[in-house]
């Protein structure tokens, strides 16, 4: 089972549903299914739109377990698999590539919940602050987040990171991801006059702020 989302603003993250349909569909029809123990088995991925709201997330990962759902499979979103972790640890059923970079993922209290091939976002960050120290080590950096876990993720780590440089983080903003009118932010960014910008942002948050 699969829960993300396929309306509202957030729905382009639905593409990651197709391509993940695709491939089953090629793994079953092509090849068989998977082999497990000598068995061949079928995969049958199905899929609950949630809108990226992690109320909803907990709701239709519940019809789920409900069902005895063998695992879950690319969730969406840092807070919604925030919100499931504890009743997917419970229930003892896989959650496996969750997709979202969060460095929340690896903690061994959760160990049925396996992290997505996406770049951690502290290592976005730290791959950022690298670059500074070698070009511009005095910088200063302006921040536009995500006023939830996702954003956080990205502020927090680098914050955390230019302590002990020459580096600093003159102003955090945050937005509202359900409204993603970053205006206001932006112009209360730019004053700072930073050498950078930061954008701890997602979909229509990231053109809207460039």
């Amino acid at each position: 089972g699969t829960s993300l989302p396929q309306s509202g603003i957030y729905s382009p993250f639905k593409e990651i549903l197709a391509g993940s349909k695709a491939y089953i569909d090629y793994m079953n029809n092509e090849l068989g299914g998977v082999t497990i123990a000598g068995k061949k088995y079928k995969v049958d991925l199905q899929a609950k739109d949630d809108a990226y709201e992690a109320a909803k997330t907990v709701a239709n990962v519940q019809s789920f377990l409900d069902q005895n759902v063998f695992g879950l499979f690319n969730v969406v979103g840092t807070k919604n698999n925030l919100a499931i972790r504890d009743a997917v640890n419970e229930a003892c059923v896989p959650n496996l590539l969750a997709a979202t970079g969060s460095p929340a993922w690896g903690n061994h209290k959760y160990p049925w919940l396996l992290g997505t091939f996406l770049v951690p976002y502290p290592d976005e960050m730290k791959a950022l602050v690298t670059y500074l120290e070698k070009n511009k080590p005095t910088a200063t950096i302006a921040v536009l987040r995500a006023n939830d876990d996702f954003g956080a993720a990205y502020s927090e780590t680098l914050t955390s990171l230019v302590k002990g440089t020459k580096l600093k983080v003159v102003k955090v903003a945050q937005y509202d991801p359900e409204t993603p009118d970053t205006k206001s932010q932006i112009t209360t960014l730019a004053a700072t006059k930073a050498d950078v910008l930061v954008l701890g942002a997602t979909l229509l948050a990231c053109p809207d702020a460039l």
